[in-house]
């Protein structure tokens, strides 16, 4: 009797064994689904991905329509399968002349640039600025500034109340209304000081014109 009661207790320590071990299998695969879960949600083909689809359609239409006032092609961006996001300009409907952004003129690039900081502006819920500042963004133009250019400048002089610009293009001066020059100048500096400086030194002066 006792061997009898004895291969029940040691069942019954196996029965309980048993169910512990499942309950802990049963708990680790809840977790691991949910760890799955929380990794295809934050995954870059995940939440973050599927808002970009559903948001960039809203964002290329509103660049579209500033570029139409501007040029006279398009633009749009392009999902590729691994998730990356790429940029191409087209001037034909059926898009046969598409060319990556980075085989933009300088004046292309900049009229898309000014286009696609207002398009993605639109599409959030951020405080819209009333100031826009250029810095050196003219740089890389050519000597005579080309339509895109001068659209460009007229649309941001009715968007922004203000635009603050920086160059070294003295082109540019035809387009603002109010402009700092800024230069150097050895006025006012003392003879033995003047000497020791090189032939650029001086101390900056402002023209208010």
């Amino acid at each position: 009797m006792s061997d009898i009661n004895g291969d029940m207790r040691v069942e019954e320590n196996n029965l309980e064994n048993f169910n512990d071990k499942l309950d802990e299998i049963q708990d680790t695969e809840r977790t691991y689904k949910k760890y799955s879960i929380y990794l295809q949600a934050v995954h870059r083909d995940g939440i973050p991905m599927l808002i970009i689809r559903r948001k960039i359609p809203v964002v290329t239409n509103k660049i579209n329509r500033i570029l139409s006032d501007l040029v006279e092609f398009k633009f749009e961006f392009i999902v590729q399968s691994n998730g990356d996001v790429t940029e191409q300009f087209y001037y034909m409907e059926d898009k046969m002349d598409a060319l990556p952004l980075s085989f933009a003129s300088g004046a292309q690039k900049f009229a898309m640039s000014i286009a696609i900081q207002d398009g993605l502006s639109y599409v959030t819920r951020l405080t819209k600025p009333s100031l826009k500042i250029i810095d050196e963004g003219f740089g890389s133009l050519d000597d005579e500034l080309t339509s895109e250019i001068t659209n460009t400048l007229n649309y941001l002089k009715n968007r922004y109340k203000n635009v603050l610009v920086t160059t070294h293009r003295d082109i540019i001066k035809d387009y603002v209304e109010r402009s700092l020059e800024f230069s150097k100048t050895k006025k006012g500096i003392s003879d033995e000081i003047v000497e020791k400086m090189s032939d650029d030194g001086g101390i900056s002066q402002i023209t208010f014109y």
